[in-house]
Order: C-alpha cells, then sequence, then structure tokens
C-alpha cells in the first residue's frame, strides 16, 4: 500500500513540476516585444558606403524589454508584410519578404535571439540623392516596382506592415506609415 502511494505522490509531483514548466512559467515569464520607428537620429540615418555616396536609412527598432516577467525572445526574424500607398491599394507585384538586421553581416533576414533589455536596428527602406525611389535592402523586390509604372515606390505616403516571429512568443505586428518626398533628405516617419 504504501509503495503506491509513493508512487501516487511522485507523480503528482512531476505533473505539477511538467504543468508549472510547459504552462505556469510561459504565461507569465515570455518576452516583451516592442517595434517602434521613431524620426529620431537612431531610426533615420544618413550614411556613406565605402565609396562615399550618401544615403539615408529608414529603420525600426525592436525591443524586448527589461522587465521582472521578461525573458530571451529566441529565433526572431522580422518580415515585411505588405506596402500600399496612401489611398489603400496594394503595391503589386510584391511580395513578404525578411527583413536585415543592422548588427548582422549575413544579409538574410535571418534568425537571431534578443536578449532582455536588449534591442536591435532592422533595416525598412533606404532612399538615394540621385534617384528618387524607396528600395528595399537585398530583398529581391521585383523589377515592375524599380522600372517607369505605376507600381513605383516613387515619391509618396506609403504604409508597411511589419511583423516579428519567434519561436517562443507570439507574432507581432504593427503598421508604419513612411513619406519619401521629391527632396533628398526628407523621407520619414509619417504619424
Amino acid at each position: 500500500m504504501s509503495v503506491e502511494l509513493w508512487a501516487l505522490g511522485i507523480s503528482i509531483i512531476a505533473l505539477i513540476a511538467t504543468l508549472t514548466r510547459d504552462f505556469f512559467i510561459p504565461i507569465f515569464f515570455k518576452p516583451r516585444l516592442k517595434i517602434e520607428g521613431l524620426d529620431d537620429g537612431e531610426c533615420i540615418q544618413n550614411v556613406s558606403d565605402n565609396l562615399n555616396n550618401l544615403t539615408r536609412w529608414v529603420r525600426i527598432k525592436l525591443i524586448n524589454k527589461d522587465s521582472f516577467f521578461s525573458r530571451v525572445a529566441k529565433d526572431c526574424y522580422v518580415k515585411l508584410l505588405w506596402v500600399k500607398n496612401d489611398n489603400g491599394s496594394n503595391i503589386n507585384p510584391f511580395e513578404s519578404l525578411p527583413l536585415t538586421w543592422v548588427s548582422y553581416d549575413d544579409f538574410s533576414g535571418g534568425k537571431y535571439d534578443l536578449s532582455v533589455g536588449e534591442y536591435h536596428m532592422i533595416d525598412l527602406v533606404h532612399e538615394f540623392p540621385q534617384r528618387r525611389f524607396l528600395r528595399f535592402k537585398l530583398a529581391g523586390i521585383p523589377l515592375e516596382l524599380i522600372k517607369e509604372s505605376e507600381s513605383k515606390l516613387s515619391p509618396g505616403t506609403y504604409n508597411l506592415k511589419i511583423a516579428v516571429y519567434g519561436s517562443n512568443f507570439k507574432p507581432i505586428r504593427k503598421i508604419f506609415k513612411i513619406k519619401l518626398t521629391n527632396k533628398f533628405g526628407e523621407l520619414n516617419f509619417v504619424k
């Protein structure tokens, strides 16, 4: 009789430990992610490449908040889901694509961990002084978007839907509005 009670007691302890580890802890202790785009010196930057060509970058900031309940965000990657013009029409043809992390040189839009309290910048779009259209960094945009056509990302206002995915949190999505003017250096977020 006492062997059965010991077995039952051990089974109940194992069940409680498993429920705590796999269910209760992830409810309260999980990544606390936030994505933001601000018109500041960090999200909007004028930079020169190694040939001394000036470009203006618009970047978003992916933040894992520093709090007692926050945990490491594992296998994070960021995708641009769609682009719409100011009228709400989809820019076609367009397929969702991974966005590149500024800190890493693999240009694959790869998966990275984001520690508690850490943030990273993600390249969104950039412009050149001599060409008045937006480009996405090494992202295989269809040629139709670069040719002279109605769907070219030429001066105007655009809505870009961004999503962040990972292995230990639910996806988060946000829409950013950006504006490209006819003058270089005025590319920015619209509130």
